[in-house]
């Protein structure tokens, strides 16, 4: 009997782990040389274009932006194939087309 209850709050636990500390990306987007996909999630409308344009403009091949909640607010995090000077336009992309509360 001590086993039963042993495993389940194990499972309890774990499950809540998930609940709690799972996945934070809101959305995620893949850069490739054909240009910006979106992967996972719902990006704002027009930025998956924009991320495109940006790097077919600084010559980006490859890489990902992922929105992330942190504290609150969206984050954006990016992959280490995006130099941390590229990085700023993409904000700059975002905080343009994000969605008004």
């Amino acid at each position: 009997m001590d086993v039963i209850i042993f495993i389940v709050v194990v499972a309890v636990l774990v499950f809540t782990g998930v609940f709690v500390f799972g996945r934070s990306d809101l959305f995620v987007i893949r850069l490739t040389a054909s240009g910006a996909r979106k992967h996972r999630g719902d990006p704002p409308k027009g930025f998956v274009d924009d991320c495109g344009d940006i790097a077919r403009a600084r010559k980006i091949k490859a890489g990902e932006i992922h929105g992330v909640r942190k504290r609150g607010r969206l984050k954006l995090r990016f992959s280490k194939d995006i130099a941390q000077h590229h990085q700023q336009n993409f904000r700059n992309a975002y905080a343009l087309r994000k969605k008004k509360k």
